[in-house]
C-alpha cells in the first residue's frame, strides 16, 4: 500500500505491485513495437501476439504507476462528440456499435485469461441539471434512438444530486483498471510477448522496411511501430489536432449507506461521473470531474469537487485524490490507423475519458489493418478523416 493517498489513485493503492520490469541492454527484435503504458497498448499487443506476431511493449513506467482516467466502460454518447462533429444516425450507430464491441472484447479477454479485475455490468444513467442540458439530452437521445440505441426515461438516479431529466442505459460496465492492465500484461508475457517497463523511446529511424527504435533499454527492431497511448505521444501526433481533458478524481466513503448502485453521468460543465466499488470489503464512491481546459487549476478543481460531494453526499472520509490528463480528437473521437505520411507507423491515441472502451476498439481496428482486414469502423476513427478535412 502507498502511504500518501492524496497523490495515489484508488486503483494504484488497491492493486498488488508486480515485478514486470525486464532489463535489456542489447538489441531486441520482434514483429511489432508498441509504445505506450496503458490498456490500449497492452490490448493491441495481446491481440497481435495471439495472431502470431512477436510484440515488444515499451512502457515509460511500471504498470502499477499508470494513472487511468476512468474505470467505467460505457456506450452512453459523449455530449461533446454529439455536438462538435458531423453527426447523423449512421455515424451515431457506428459509434454505439463500436463501443459495444469494445466492451465485448474486454469481457472476452477477462474470461479467456481469468483476469481478476472485478468486471461487473451496471445500469448507466445520464442526467441533466439545467434547462440547456435538458435540451441537449433530448436531442442526443433522439439521434441515438434513430441509430438503434435503447434508452429509457427515468425518474430516479442513484446519486442524490438534483436533476431535471434523466435517461438510463442498460449493460454498461466497470472494472478495476490497474488489475485489468496487470492481467493483460501477464497474458501478453504468457503468450510470448516482451514487456519493457521504465523504458523510454528516444529516437526512431527507418531502414528499408524495418523500424529501428532507440530506447533506454537498448535498440528494438521490428517491421511495424504502433504509438498506442491513452494520452498523447508528441512524436506521433504533432500533426493531429487534439483537445486536452483535465481529469480530477476523488474516492470517498459514506457515514451512512446506501452506496449508489449504477454508473451516473452528469451533463453539466464540468461534467462528473459517479460509481461505487467494493474493494477488499470496503465500499468507495469514485467521483471524476472533467474539464476541457489545458490550463485547469487542479487545486481549484479538487476544491470544487469536494464542495459538490460534501453538499450532496454524507461524506465520511475522502480517502484518495488523484489527477491525470488525457486527450480527445478534435471531433471528440480518437485516432486509430496509419499515421499520415508515415510508413509502417500506426497510432492509437486521444481516447479521452472513455479510454478503456475507445482504446480497446481502436486496438482491434489497427490490428485488423495490420492484417489487411476490413473493419467497419476504420473510417470513423482514421487519422485521415482530420487530414482530409484540413485539405
Amino acid at each position: 500500500m502507498k502511504s500518501d493517498r492524496k497523490l495515489t489513485s484508488l486503483w494504484q493503492d488497491t492493486a498488488e505491485a508486480k515485478k514486470t520490469t525486464r532489463k535489456h541492454n542489447t538489441e531486441m527484435q520482434g514483429d511489432v513495437i508498441i509504445i505506450g503504458n496503458g490498456i490500449t497498448a497492452f490490448t493491441t499487443a495481446l491481440i497481435l501476439q495471439q495472431e502470431g506476431k512477436k510484440c515488444i511493449v515499451v512502457s515509460a513506467v511500471d504498470i502499477i504507476n499508470t494513472t487511468p482516467e476512468t474505470a467505467c466502460l460505457n456506450t452512453i454518447p459523449e455530449v461533446y462528440t454529439m455536438y462538435n462533429t458531423d453527426m447523423d444516425a449512421t455515424k451515431a450507430r457506428n459509434i454505439a456499435k463500436s463501443k459495444r464491441e469494445a466492451i465485448d472484447l474486454v469481457e472476452g479477454l477477462v474470461n479467456k485469461y481469468n483476469i481478476d479485475c472485478d468486471l461487473t455490468y451496471q445500469t448507466g444513467y445520464q442526467f441533466a441539471r439545467t434547462d440547456e442540458n435538458v435540451l441537449m439530452l433530448k436531442k442526443t437521445d433522439e439521434l441515438f434512438k434513430e441509430s438503434g440505441v435503447v434508452s429509457k426515461i427515468t425518474d430516479v438516479i442513484p446519486v442524490p444530486l438534483p436533476f431535471k431529466k434523466a435517461y438510463r442505459f442498460d449493460f454498461q460496465a466497470k472494472l478495476h483498471p490497474v488489475k485489468y492492465l496487470q492481467g493483460l500484461s501477464t497474458a501478453l508475457e504468457g503468450e510470448g510477448g516482451i514487456v519493457l517497463t521504465n523504458c523510454i523511446m528516444t529516437a526512431v529511424k527507418h531502414d528499408n522496411n524495418t523500424v529501428v527504435a532507440s530506447t533506454t533499454c537498448g535498440t528494438v527492431t521490428a517491421g511495424i511501430l504502433i504509438y498506442a497511448d491513452d494520452t498523447i505521444n508528441e512524436i506521433a501526433t504533432a500533426a493531429l489536432p487534439l483537445i486536452p481533458n483535465c481529469c480530477y478524481n476523488a474516492a470517498f466513503t459514506l457515514k451512512n449507506g446506501p452506496y449508489p448502485d449504477g454508473i451516473t453521468y452528469d451533463m453539466s460543465s464540468p461534467s462528473h461521473t459517479f460509481s461505487t466499488y467494493n474493494i477488499d470489503g470496503q465500499q468507495y464512491i469514485v467521483a471524476t470531474g472533467f474539464e476541457y481546459n489545458e490550463d485547469d487549476d487542479f487545486k481549484d478543481a479538487f476544491a470544487s469537487l469536494e464542495h459538490l460531494l460534501r453538499k450532496y453526499f454524507d461524506v465520511d472520509q475522502i480517502t484518495h485524490r488523484w489527477q491525470s490528463q488525457c486527450y480527445s480528437g478534435i471531433d471528440g473521437l480518437p485516432y486509430a490507423g496509419l499515421l499520415p505520411d508515415r510508413k509502417n507507423e500506426y497510432i492509437i491515441s486521444c481516447c479521452g475519458n472513455n479510454a478503456i472502451v475507445y482504446g480497446s476498439i481502436c486496438a482491434k481496428i489497427v490490428c485488423s489493418l495490420i492484417y489487411n482486414k476490413h473493419s467497419d469502423y476504420e473510417e470513423l476513427y482514421s487519422p485521415e478523416r482530420i487530414v482530409d478535412e484540413q485539405l
